[in-house]
């Protein structure tokens, strides 16, 4: 069972200047102050309560809040037990590990298509108990339908998001894409196979679509599953 070391986590992060970046290090670590915050600190009880104050000021910049969940499928061992991970808004990360060790479920999971049996999953600070419009997930077998076109393919979310209207359920609010599908097309060079069918494209082709249907939704939290292997 994942308790966070049956697989690793790696991150890019953009710092925007140094403190700031000193201060997310001593979130993770719990060993790395800012220069602020040592100038701060006395003795041993200032430097636990400065480290509470930054975490309690971060916490609610996360974007992603998992805490303490379990899951299983039936009747198979737990692929995760009292599991926990935070990950703030902007920040990029790859989860590695070998097949079967719950990489794949860990996005499903985030992307609300499963339920932990036991704590919590914040998105954006909303607990989430359902898929959420702003999520993008792109699946690692793309998920095309065979009996569409390419452009078809591209448009299905936003046609979705059409047929239930801004509901903030099943779409985004007042959603106004930035971007048309036909930019989506051409950005990642499949405007030439617009009008081909899943079966008539190479493996990459059907990459590139899958992941531009999920691109012209401009999702706040992006989902990928192997998407560029």
């Amino acid at each position: 069972a994942l308790s966070g070391a049956s697989f690793d986590c790696v991150r890019r992060t953009p710092a925007p200047d140094a403190d700031a970046g000193d201060k997310r290090s001593s979130l993770r670590s719990g060993r790395i102050l800012s220069r602020k915050e040592r100038s701060r600190s006395v003795g041993l009880l200032g430097l636990i309560v400065n480290v509470q104050n930054v975490a309690l000021q971060f916490r609610l910049h996360y974007m992603i809040n998992i805490c303490s969940i379990n899951f299983a499928y039936s009747n198979l061992s737990p692929l995760f037990e009292n599991f926990s991970l935070e990950i703030s808004r902007g920040e990029t990360w790859a989860i590695l590990g070998p097949s079967g060790c719950g990489k794949t479920t860990l996005l499903y999971l985030l992307a609300g298509l499963r339920l932990p049996t036991m704590g919590s999953i914040e998105i954006d600070d909303e607990r989430l108990a359902r898929p959420r419009p702003h999520s993008g997930l792109i699946l690692q077998d793309y998920g095309l339908l065979p009996w569409s076109t390419v452009r078809e393919n591209v448009e299905l979310g936003l046609r979705m998001r059409k047929f239930y209207g801004d509901d903030g359920t099943h779409a985004p609010v007042n959603f106004q894409p930035e971007n048309s599908v036909a930019y989506w097309l051409e950005r990642l060079g499949i405007d030439g196979v617009a009008d081909k069918y899943p079966s008539q494209l190479s493996g990459g082709q059907r990459q590139r679509t899958a992941i531009a249907r999920t691109l012209a939704l401009e999702p706040d939290l992006l989902l990928m599953d192997e998407p560029f292997s």
